[in-house]
């Protein structure tokens, strides 16, 4: 069972700091890696342990995700929870967004969530994202 920890707050303002001007890299710094540093950060469960350091190219990650079934049986296999309405998405939970079509994880911070960009951390509206699942 994934269960925040106690600190799980100050956990999360590490993690944000570590990541907000690291650059977008495939297998290292993409969304799915992101999200599961985020959610490792604040609960201690690895949800890519598996696949960590399996690719390094656009073509492994999304033979990755075709592995899985796609991005939201992906997550709600490696976090073993159904998604919910982003409506209910609080601090730290992991959200899906549509960009140009194409599925994306972010992690949300309250109005915004947060997602690796070409440069660091992008925050878009967490309004915006079409999935959620609760940490």
């Amino acid at each position: 069972m994934i269960t925040r920890k106690i600190d799980w707050q100050l956990e999360f303002e590490k993690v944000v700091s570590e990541h907000k001007d690291k650059p977008f890299i495939w297998g290292e710094h993409d969304c799915v890696l992101w999200a599961a540093n985020a959610v490792l950060a604040i609960t201690e469960f690895d949800a890519a342990e598996g696949f960590r350091d399996s690719y390094s190219t656009a073509l492994g990650a999304a033979k990755l995700l075709k592995d899985f079934g796609g991005m939201e049986s992906l997550v709600t296999k490696k976090l073993d929870r159904e998604p919910v309405a982003p409506a209910f998405a609080n601090v730290g939970d992991v959200l899906m967004v549509l960009q140009e079509g194409q599925p994306m994880l972010a992690i949300c911070n309250g109005e915004t969530m947060l997602a690796p960009g070409v440069e660091g951390l992008v925050a878009l509206p967490t309004l915006s994202a079409v999935k959620a699942w609760k940490i």
